[in-house]
């Protein structure tokens, strides 16, 4: 780091000092959360490969060996909750701030994902009036962001405008999941079926649930000619 850039750090760090992701206590330079939140933060070491549901051994679930998800592979840094659950929600209600601290999550998943490079990363659209009323497509900040993460060499490119969501899922409390699968089948369109057709794709959202929302946008990509659909998420609910 130059001197210049030293000091312009440093100064930076005087006028806006880093803070919790979850709480807003003060952390260190480049720290995501403080010592009070961090320890109940916790990865995510085993995993199924196509649904990442936790697991002490074997590549995948039972239930991914008789109803294999549409995906190539499922990447989850986190379990949602504590910490994590605190700063995704803060981020999705407006924190766009916070996509520094969460971004790192999903580029580690990125980053496991072979042939990266020749992937198009395809953030999971909001339907529009969702959109209109929260401002941003979190999904969308977070692979923009973690995309920046790459190597300068490395071209990531990052498709928001290639699917689109055409019907508005509103969330229904204890939901099955069947049901809730079957109301979000057709809720997504390729748009851009050339940009689609023979790429791997790397699917990025904030939290990976049921899988209905991204197993509806797998099966749009897949259906418009998408060689693959690989999906990675910050965290994952058990």
């Amino acid at each position: 780091m130059t001197s210049l850039k030293w000091l312009g750090f440093h100064a930076m760090q005087l006028l806006w000092p880093s803070r919790c992701a979850a709480c807003d206590a003060f952390v260190g330079p480049g720290d995501a959360f403080c010592s009070v939140c961090e320890p109940s933060i916790t990865a995510l070491t085993q995993a199924c490969r196509w649904c990442a549901m936790p697991q002490m051994s074997g590549e995948s679930c039972h239930r991914c060996q008789r109803h294999p998800w549409p995906f190539t592979s499922v990447q989850a840094a986190v379990l949602y909750g504590g910490a994590i659950s605190t700063a995704l929600v803060r981020f999705k209600h407006g924190r766009q701030d916070l996509v520094h601290a969460l971004a790192p999550l999903v580029w580690a998943g990125m980053a496991a994902i072979p042939n990266l490079e020749a992937s198009l990363i395809v953030p999971v659209p909001l339907h529009p009036r969702r959109l209109r009323g929260r401002g941003f497509n979190q999904a969308f900040d977070l692979a923009s962001a973690a995309a920046k993460r790459a190597s300068s060499r490395s071209r990531l490119t990052v498709a928001p405008l290639c699917m689109r969501r055409i019907t508005d899922g509103l969330h229904v409390p204890q939901e099955p999941i069947a049901a809730r699968r079957e109301r979000a089948r057709g809720a997504f369109v390729v748009t851009q079926t050339r940009r689609v057709a023979g790429q791997p794709i790397i699917l990025v959202d904030d939290v990976l649930t049921t899988g209905a929302t991204s197993c509806a946008c797998a099966e749009a990509l897949l259906n418009a000619g998408a060689a693959s659909v690989s999906l990675v998420v910050a965290a994952r609910t058990v």
